[in-house]
C-alpha cells in the first residue's frame, strides 16, 4: 500500500542511509526498527483512513461526472475529473492492498491459536467445501451423507481398483540404480554465496511471507 505513494522510495532511502554502529545484523535490525517508526508517521499522514477516503473520492468523482454531462466543454470540470479519477485509482489500489495485508496479518496472529477467529475460519471453509448433493454413475441424485460417501468410495474403487499387497523393498536393486556422483556431492556441500542468497530473497513476491510486524518480503 505505502509503495504506491510517489514519495515512498525517497522516504525509505533517507531512513536507510542513516548511520548505525555495530555488526551488520545489528545495523539491519536497528534500521528496520527506525524505518518502522518513520512509516507509521507516513501512514498516519497519507493512509490513516484509506477506506473512508476511497468512498469520499468516489462520491466526488460521481459528482464531477454528473456535472460534466451538463457542461461537457468546461475545461475546469474536465481537469478536475481527471485529477479526481487519478486520485481515486491510487487510493483504491492502496485500499485493496491494505485489506489483503490486513487479512494475512489477522490469520498470522489468530490462525494458529485456538481462538474464535480460528474456529470461524474453519467453519467457513467446511461450509464452502461441503458436498450436499451428487449424481451417481447411474444418474441418481444423492443427498444423504452416507449415500454420498458410499458413491465416492465406489467411484474410486472402480477407477483405481482394490488394494494390493505391498511389495518389500529390494535393496540390491536400489544399489544398482543411479547414485550421487562426487561432483554433485561437492556441489550440494559447498558454501552458499551471497549472490544466491540475494536471488532467493528477491524471488519472493513482494506481498508474501508477512510477519506479525507487517514487514513483508518487499522490504
Amino acid at each position: 500500500m505505502w509503495s504506491k505513494a510517489d514519495e515512498f522510495m525517497s522516504l525509505v532511502s533517507r531512513a536507510w542511509q542513516e548511520r548505525v554502529a555495530g555488526t551488520p545484523m545489528f545495523q539491519v535490525v536497528t534500521k528496520m526498527k527506525r524505518l518502522k517508526l518513520v512509516l507509521k508517521d507516513f501512514n498516519k499522514s497519507m493512509f490513516s483512513d484509506v477506506e473512508n477516503n476511497a468512498s469520499i473520492l468516489l462520491m466526488a468523482l460521481h459528482s464531477l461526472q454528473s456535472k460534466l454531462r451538463e457542461k461537457p466543454d468546461d475545461p475546469d470540470l474536465i481537469q478536475a475529473e481527471k485529477d479526481t479519477s487519478r486520485d481515486y485509482v491510487r487510493i483504491s489500489q492502496a485500499k485493496e492492498s491494505f485489506l489483503a495485508q490486513k487479512a494475512k496479518v489477522e490469520w498470522l496472529e489468530g490462525g494458529d491459536d485456538n481462538t474464535a477467529f480460528f474456529h470461524a475460519t474453519i467453519k467457513k471453509r467446511r461450509a464452502h467445501y461441503r458436498v450436499t448433493q451428487i449424481q451417481s454413475d447411474a444418474g441418481q441424485l444423492l443427498n444423504n451423507p452416507d449415500d454420498i460417501k458410499r458413491a465416492f468410495e465406489e467411484f474410486y474403487v472402480n477407477l483405481l481398483g482394490c488394494c494390493k499387497e505391498v511389495q518389500p523393498v529390494h535393496v540390491p536393486t536400489i544399489h544398482r540404480g543411479k547414485v550421487m556422483g562426487e561432483e554433485l556431492h561437492a556441489l550440494l556441500c559447498r558454501a552458499v554465496s551471497g549472490k544466491e542468497v540475494r536471488q532467493a530473497i528477491f524471488s519472493i513476491p513482494g506481498t508474501k511471507a508477512p510477519g506479525p510486524d507487517v514487514i513483508v518480503a518487499k522490504f
